[in-house]
């Protein structure tokens, strides 16, 4: 089963899905539909896909220095919503932060796929750094200050 920063870094397509089982055509299309509607502006539901709540429920678990993969999780969530320096600015933070418990426990698969999607993320954060100069798409500029929920 995978975890839910591997599906938010599957999302990213920071995720080799050559060693992944495929998930069902169902899954894929509702996953689809939603990214569509995230990048229109549209929002349908509570529970599913509001960055705001998101963000807000990571900044919360950050605030109780809980867990360093707390900071990950940010980290992809800033991803998702265009905040590129935020973004790998908090990925560098959980890989600091990470360091000194690496050696305490072996690593499961799924904690090997999670710090391989980590290094793409890594990688992709450096790309658009360098091609873009941190700027963000045009359809990403309003996102988090629109205020057109439905509730």
């Amino acid at each position: 089963m995978k975890s839910l920063f591997l599906k938010a870094a599957d999302a990213a397509s920071c995720v080799d899905r050559s060693n992944t089982i495929e998930e069902s055509g169902f899954q894929l299309a509702s996953a689809k539909a939603a990214h569509h509607r995230l990048h229109r502006g549209v929002w349908t539901s509570v529970h599913f896909g509001d960055m705001r709540r998101a963000l807000s429920a990571c900044e919360r678990l950050i605030s109780l220095k809980s867990d360093s993969e707390e900071l990950r999780d940010y980290s992809v969530i800033l991803y998702h919503c265009g905040f590129y320096p935020q973004s790998l600015q908090y990925l560098k933070l959980y890989q600091n932060a990470k360091r000194p418990s690496a050696k305490r426990k072996s690593p499961s698969k799924l904690s090997i796929l999670e710090e391989d999607a980590v290094e793409k993320l890594m990688i992709r954060l450096d790309l658009i750094s360098m091609e873009e100069g941190w700027s963000k798409p045009s359809h990403f500029r309003n996102f988090l200050g629109d205020n057109s929920e439905p509730w």
